[in-house]
């Protein structure tokens, strides 16, 4: 009789997340060589260079590649600054096994041509290169044994500054102020007076690690740290653990350790002030950590298939970019653990997508951006709306990192009125209160570990939470984020036992009696549903008949606020006269007393439609049914009601298997009305109202009552191909209805 529609529907709710409608279709790189990037000081441009060949310039506002440069001849490892004004790019490249570096300098207007040179005392492996406030000098430091020099750009000279060591040895610099270059050696450190190359002081023996690739060993800005990872391997204890050491410089002392776990050269990165760093692991997980109290502020990750490559912090430090082995640029805030933009170029081709579902390319880094079609990503061929050419706006950041270590306050989430630790109900509508000192940014549910689309909504410090259950153990988190990236996550646990038992609940309402005289056909038409509705299909009956509108209002509270099972149906059920108003086309349904034609303005003799309505809106029954056997009844409700699943004795599903998948959806609100205009009641010989004989000759029906099981839109689809005059209508009413829910009947065992 009914064709089963496997209903899984459940499984939508548990999508994880809202999917993004666009992907960078890259893939991780074999590229080897170490790149290194640097942020202009209003924070809008990042220039990367790649090993020693090529320098791009993007600028962040639009996700697009300003520039590029081409280094000849080809180098293997680079290191990029910017000016203090932001107008030039100074680089310096090396080659693992030669012994000279080139140092360019680039004008990023391209007004002046580059300027390229050969620098014989800087050797091997270029670390760090620094210009002073003024712009007035470059500093550059190697791996090697003569290996910091400084350039005055004015004069166009250059001095190698006498540090003293010896051998093959590796170090890191950075500007203390106007005058002063601090040096950070594996064994010493030195101050320097970078104009005159005089030698201010020197730190001895401090046993400074500086093994590791350019971005595995930091100093800060300030001079006062040195970061480096130190791997635990002891036999003894099987203790395998990767630390992240902070040492003072002038002391030599180790004041911080930061658990890593990571590989041994984590990428590391100071913040400007010194008061933060960033750890970035081949795993790709990025932390941030406060040094003061060792405190983890912020954690991201990158891609399960990309390790980092290089961090670094803006010069407000409002935001942190990293670079991965997919050679995916990407920009974090503190205010998400999303990227805010993503950014990929190859050759002179690129892309850049943004948290707020934008994108920008050329024409040739199009096919690198995936477009979202069902659960795949397949390659643009072609621009369309959400192609932009701003795809950030950096003014609207105002929070720092540094913020997060300021206001460590996690927001309070209390349950309200939790449930029992068991319910027969499939989906659980629940409160929580939060207290909060900051703005909340973000609250995530998870059901299972899986986390659940808009499914919350925070109004007045309420959190209101709708969540679909799974037959057995439930365990629902709440996770609320507040602006400084603090969370604060709640559980509940919860056994869901589905409640399988139906009751048939059916209310008649049949008037015969007007100021007109009496009406015929309407108290036997109810008799006769009654009848069947009982002793057919198990209905619990109860049948007014006369009933003033103050006694049917009565009758129908008292169904309204009845206690219903999940799956319980309510059938209500009316036999009489019916009015439209010709003021403004609303239906009425006229009782006891009532004259036809004529507005009761006091309302002692009707009930309007949408009362009606509202009265069975107001119930918890999930599956109820109004039968409305009246003239113009039919301009009662909202939608005609689509074809119903049937169902197959030989499918998959059993009898008991196919009611509960019909009852899984909830809650639905249907009618089912004679006609748009005036209603026969039939002959005194019928004894019954054509309409309502409809009705019960569907229901009467032996191919319908095959399984014992009746669908409403099967009776439906027999009163319509009656064809009878008015037409009747059958749909759905109320803003509430799940379109795929169902009204049933089972025959009576």
């Amino acid at each position: 009789m009914r064709q089963l529609l496997i209903l899984f529907l459940m499984v939508a709710f548990l999508t994880i997340g809202r999917s993004q409608s666009y992907k960078l279709l890259v893939k991780p790189s074999n590229y080897i060589d170490i790149p290194s990037m640097d942020i202009s000081p209003d924070g809008s441009q990042l220039a990367v260079i790649w090993g020693g060949n090529t320098v791009d310039l993007w600028n962040l506002q639009e996700g697009e590649k300003a520039k590029t440069w081409s280094i000849q001849p080809q180098q293997q490892i680079g290191v990029i600054t910017f000016s203090p004004d932001g107008a030039y790019l100074a680089a310096i490249t090396g080659y693992v096994g030669r012994r000279k570096s080139s140092l360019i300098i680039l004008d990023i207007s391209e007004k002046n041509p580059p300027i390229q040179l050969l620098v014989d005392s800087l050797s091997i492996l270029p670390r760090s290169l620094i210009f002073s406030a003024d712009g007035r000098f470059l500093i550059a430091c190697s791996m090697g044994s003569n290996n910091v020099t400084a350039w005055n750009l004015q004069s166009n000279s250059k001095q190698t500054l006498p540090i003293q060591r010896s051998g093959l040895n590796d170090c890191r610099c950075t500007i203390l102020d106007d005058h002063t270059l601090r040096i950070a050696d594996t064994d010493r450190a030195y101050d320097y007076n970078y104009e005159s190359g005089e030698l201010i002081a020197m730190y001895p023996n401090l046993h400074l690690k500086m093994i590791g690739t350019t971005n595995s060993v930091s100093i800060s800005k300030n001079g006062q740290y040195h970061a480096c990872s130190q791997a635990i391997n002891s036999y003894a204890s099987g203790d395998k653990t990767t630390w992240i050491t902070i040492t003072d410089i002038t002391s030599g002392k180790i004041i911080k350790k930061i658990p890593s776990n990571s590989g041994p050269h984590p990428v590391l990165a100071f913040s400007q002030d010194g008061a933060l760093i960033a750890l970035g692991d081949e795993k790709g997980k990025i932390t941030i950590w406060n040094i003061a109290d060792e405190k983890l502020l912020f954690t991201a990750q990158n891609s399960d298939t990309s390790d980092i490559w290089s961090l670094k912090f803006s010069p407000t430090q409002k935001m942190l970019v990293s670079l991965g082995s997919d050679r995916v640029i990407k920009v974090w805030t503190p205010e998400k653990t999303e990227p805010l933009l993503s950014m990929y170029s190859s050759g002179k081709s690129f892309s850049a997508i943004s948290a707020s579902g934008q994108y920008n390319a050329n024409t040739t880094g199009l096919p690198f951006i995936g477009y979202k079609t069902g659960t795949n990503y397949v390659p643009m061929k072609g621009f369309d709306a959400k192609h932009s050419k701003t795809l950030i706006n950096l003014s609207n950041h105002e929070l720092t990192f540094s913020d997060l270590a300021k206001h460590p306050d996690a927001p309070v989430v209390a349950w309200i009125e939790p449930p029992g630790a068991k319910t027969s109900m499939p989906s659980l509508s629940l409160k929580a209160r939060i207290t909060s000192k900051y703005l909340l940014t973000e609250v995530r549910i998870f059901l299972n570990n899986l986390k659940l689309p808009n499914v919350s909504v925070i109004k007045d410090n309420i959190l209101s939470v709708s969540v679909p259950l799974k037959e057995g153990r439930n365990e629902i988190f709440a996770e609320v984020t507040n602006q400084y990236g603090v969370s604060k996550t709640v559980v509940l646990k919860v056994d869901y036992t589905p409640d399988r038992n139906i009751n048939f609940y059916a209310i008649l309402f049949a008037v015969d009696d007007y100021k007109e005289g009496k009406l015929l056909n309407s108290l036997s038409s109810a008799d006769s549903l009654q009848t069947i509705l009982s002793k057919t299909y198990g209905f619990q009956t109860e049948v007014f008949n006369n009933p003033t509108a103050s006694e049917m209002m009565i009758a129908l509270r008292k169904y309204r606020k009845k206690i219903y099972g999940p799956n319980d149906h309510l059938l209500v059920y009316f036999s009489g006269h019916g009015y439209l108003s010709k003021q403004d086309s609303i239906g009425y349904i006229l009782l006891k007393g009532g004259q036809i034609n004529k507005e009761d303005e006091a309302d002692t003799t009707q009930i309007s439609h949408s009362i009606l309505g509202e009265e069975l809106l107001g119930s918890n029954c999930n599956h109820t049914l109004i039968i409305l056997d009246a003239c113009y009844s039919s301009y009662f409700g909202d939608a005609m009601l689509k074809t119903r699943p049937s169902w197959n004795p030989t499918s998959q599903l059993n009898k008991e298997e196919f009611i509960q998948s019909l009852m899984l959806y909830r809650p639905g609100y249907f009618y089912l009305t004679a006609g748009l205009g005036v209603v026969t009641t039939g002959t005194s010989s019928e004894g019954i109202s054509p309409f309502t004989k409809l009705i019960i000759d569907n229901l009467k029906k032996k191919d319908f009552q095959t399984d014992e099981i009746v669908l409403l839109g099967e009776i439906n689809s027999g009163v319509l191909k009656a064809r009878i005059n008015p037409l009747p209508r059958s749909g759905f009413f109320g803003n509430r209805h799940n379109l795929d829910a169902n009204f049933i009947f089972l025959v009576k065992k």
